[in-house]
């Protein structure tokens, strides 16, 4: 698997290389259940939401996880690779603006112009493929992962 590189965009074999190393590290991971369905489909997303698009795009973008996090701009590879993790949580897992924000350290109107970065380089047909397969991976990690079982002194709430 071949990162993408600055000024490059990523191909299918990049993008399911990642998404591929990243379903075989999480299958490690324990995942609980957080929700009911009677609650708020915010409160439906995996508790490493944030650590799930950051790790995701760090991969596909080939930059490191520690760039992404920091508090500035960086560069462009950077910056572009954040954008498309806030994009993801607004448009493929449906959080608001202001949550999006929240869940990065950023203000509602900054994952706004990410949104809007993100969707301007979608006029590029590889750049919208290698979107396109990260926003239905995404659907996939976030709503059908299978989550670890309840604790037993909440199974009366699970069969409810």
């Amino acid at each position: 698997m071949a990162p993408i590189s600055s000024g490059a965009h990523p191909d299918e074999t990049t993008v399911l290389g990642a998404i591929t190393m990243y379903i075989e590290t999480s299958s490690q991971r324990t995942r609980s259940k957080t929700c009911c369905r009677r609650r708020s489909r915010k409160k439906q997303l995996p508790p490493d939401l944030k650590e799930l698009l950051e790790e995701t795009v760090t991969r596909v973008f080939d930059v490191e996880l520690d760039h992404i996090r920091m508090p500035t701009r960086g560069r462009a590879r950077v910056a572009i690779a954040r954008q498309v993790a806030m994009y993801l949580a607004h448009v493929s897992c449906g959080l608001s603006l202001t949550e999006t924000g929240e869940l990065f350290g950023r203000d509602r109107t900054t994952v706004s112009h990410a949104c809007q970065v993100v969707e301007d380089r979608r006029e590029d047909p590889e750049f919208d493929r290698a979107l396109q397969l990260l926003e239905n991976i995404t659907k996939i990690l976030t709503f059908c992962l299978p989550a670890a079982p309840a604790p037993e002194e909440d199974e009366e709430l699970w069969d409810a």
